[in-house]
Order: structure tokens, then C-alpha cells, then sequence
């Protein structure tokens, strides 16, 4: 039995440049989206609109410590009174600590030209999403997985009645 496959995605993942692509045409669907910009230039014509979006902080830090401890003790010196023969210990100790940090913001930008968006950039935004795949066809899917079931059972009764079958033969050879 031969059952065409059906490969088909029901979702289709698109990326976050298409949807910057997609959504940001005009400077209408900029604005509606995030307000006012943050900054605002103009240059020969091209205006550009920043928006900051995010600071980020991430930091490192070690901690060193050294220490010498020395010990002494004379328990058996009988010339000592009791008090005299408990321990003695000094030290030394060292510390260090060192950290350092990293701040990123994050950030989309967009130019225009008269109402249009001509590019964008971004740092840390992501508006990759799902949609679902108008190619797919769940009635065909639902099909292909009956007919995938449907295999599977008959090959299962199939096996299982040549194992019944040859338990019999067996059991009329002995």
C-alpha cells in the first residue's frame, strides 16, 4: 500500500525582517505603534525616528581571598602551666574584587522620505511571529492521517494473524 505523503505545514514562521517589512510602511504605522520617537532627525530631506526601547545591564564579578593560618601548640611541655599550652594561631589574609558591566540598548530606528519608510534597524526587538499557512488543507491532512492509521492497523492484524497462524502450526506439529 502506497499513501502519498502530505508535507504541508500547517504554520509558516515568519522572520522578523518580514514583519518589520510588513507592518512599517508609513510613518502612520510607526507612530501607532510606538508614539512619539525619542529623537528625531532631518537630513537632506530623509527623516529619521529612534526609539529606545531598552537598557540592558549585564555585569561579572570575581572575589578572590588568600589566607595563611598558622598554628602552634606545646601540649606536652610540662615546665608550661594549663593556660600556657593552648593554641597560638595567626593569619594573613588578602581580598580582591573586581567587576565590570556592559550597558546595550536596544533600539529601532526608521528613515523616511516624504510619508514612506525607506529602511529600519533594530537591536533586541524581535517580531518574528507564526501565521497559518493558507496552503494547508486539514481535510486532506485528516485524510492523510486516516489512511497512516488505517496502514498501521492492517499491518498490525496482519502480523498479528501470521503470529496466531504460526503458533497453530506449531501446536498441530508437536
Amino acid at each position: 500500500m502506497n499513501i502519498e505523503t502530505y508535507n504541508i505545514p500547517e504554520y509558516i514562521q515568519v522572520s522578523h525582517k518580514d514583519a518589520m517589512s510588513e507592518k512599517f510602511n508609513t510613518k502612520k504605522d510607526v507612530f501607532t505603534e510606538f508614539g512619539a520617537a525619542d529623537k528625531k532627525d532631518v537630513l537632506e530631506g530623509i527623516e529619521v525616528w529612534t526609539y529606545n526601547l531598552a537598557e540592558r545591564t549585564t555585569g561579572v564579578g570575581t572575589k578572590i581571598n588568600i589566607s595563611n593560618t598558622e598554628t602552634k601548640q606545646n601540649k606536652n611541655n610540662t615546665n608550661l602551666m594549663p593556660i600556657d599550652r593552648s593554641i597560638e594561631s595567626s593569619s594573613t589574609s588578602i581580598s580582591n574584587t573586581v567587576f565590570g558591566s556592559t550597558t546595550r540598548n536596544d533600539y529601532v530606528t526608521f528613515w523616511f522620505e516624504e510619508d514612506k519608510v525607506v529602511k529600519w534597524e533594530s537591536l533586541g526587538l524581535n517580531l518574528q511571529y507564526r501565521r497559518l499557512n493558507s496552503e494547508f488543507d486539514y481535510q486532506r491532512y485528516e485524510q492523510y492521517q486516516k489512511e497512516v492509521n488505517g496502514a498501521r492497523t492492517k499491518s498490525i492484524l496482519i502480523f498479528g494473524s501470521v503470529g496466531v497462524a504460526l503458533l497453530l502450526l506449531q501446536a498441530l506439529i508437536l
